[in-house]
């Protein structure tokens, strides 16, 4: 893949995040939201492992924003 290939898909991959943001957005509340519902609902429920699997299936950069939502909470 040449750099003007990465740089298309990139172009195409934060369109498509965006997109799905919108619709998440749309349907519930942001996928930032959600996430951080799974996470105190988890939490009150003690779930440590479940916990700790969920957490590590999202990417590196949405730990932040969903620790963040639940402060703010």
């Amino acid at each position: 893949m040449n750099a003007w290939d990465k740089q298309v898909d990139n172009v195409f991959n934060g369109l498509v995040r965006q997109a799905a943001a919108h619709i998440s957005k749309q349907i519930g509340g942001s996928l930032v939201q959600q996430r951080a519902d799974q996470i105190m609902a988890l939490a009150a429920r003690g779930d440590r492992a479940r916990l700790e699997q969920l957490i590590r299936s999202w990417p590196a950069a949405e730990a932040p924003q969903v620790q963040a939502e639940i402060e703010r909470r």
